[in-house]
């Protein structure tokens, strides 16, 4: 994606950028519609606390908060 992009900005073209876009698209439609509902129903107790202490695309740069997501994963969950 970003090679992309950056090939798109250093030579100037629209295709690589659209090229990149679509790209961009498709990663974000899979994750969103197969792996996070995939996630959801295999961690049914532990994934929504991820999902709410952990950004999709961009990392915080702040100090996060992790002292619940830590009590999530110090705990053992169901065997797999």
């Amino acid at each position: 994606m970003v090679a992309l992009a950056g090939e798109a900005a250093l030579f100037g073209s629209r295709d690589l950028a659209i090229l990149a876009a679509v790209a961009w698209l498709g990663f974000h439609l899979f994750v969103r519609f197969y792996e996070e509902p995939a996630l959801a129903r295999r961690f049914p107790r532990d994934f929504p606390a991820y999902r709410r202490h952990v950004p999709c695309w961009l990392p915080r740069f702040a100090q996060a908060r992790f002292q619940g997501l830590r009590k999530v994963f110090r705990e053992p969950g169901p065997a797999c």
